[in-house]
């Protein structure tokens, strides 16, 4: 747990940590062996830090070819990093985590959802598997498929 923390922050610094790296291998394969692919990247807490600050090293080109689902952002896309940005959070009181940073939270406003936490979500509403953002990553994934066929 300390170490998630350590890691964390600085990845909120935008250092690149060992998990950026892999990121930045998994997606650089996909575009060698898919030059002209649609890559749709799911993120959760502290994934989203490391998708943010993976993004921000590709390819200018690359960014119109990267979709990200962010749940429970510990840290926010930039706009111009990739295509689309969708951000799912929940309210303050029951996940405070995508509210850490404040900075990517004012500039991915208008990509940012607020939801109500569900019936039978945990108090701490920030696992991924959350009835809270079931819709939301079906709905995303579903979407993304259909556009693609």
């Amino acid at each position: 747990m300390i170490s998630d923390c350590v890691e964390s922050g600085l990845g909120l610094c935008y250092r690149a940590t060992p998990p950026v790296r892999v990121n930045d291998e998994t997606c650089n394969k996909f575009f060698d062996e898919y030059p002209r692919g649609e890559y749709f990247q799911i993120c959760h807490s502290q994934g989203a830090i490391n998708v943010r600050n993976a993004l921000l090293s590709y390819d200018e080109k690359l960014h119109e070819q990267i979709t990200v689902l962010a749940i429970a952002p510990a840290a926010y896309m930039y706009a111009d990093s990739c295509k689309e940005a969708y951000h799912y959070r929940a309210e303050a009181w029951r996940d405070p985590i995508p509210y850490i940073d404040v900075g990517g939270l004012i500039r991915s406003k208008r990509d940012t959802v607020t939801l109500n936490s569900c019936p039978g979500a945990a108090f701490h509403d920030h696992s991924f598997q959350s009835p809270t953002y079931e819709e939301a990553i079906d709905d995303h994934i579903s979407t993304f498929l259909k556009n693609k066929r």
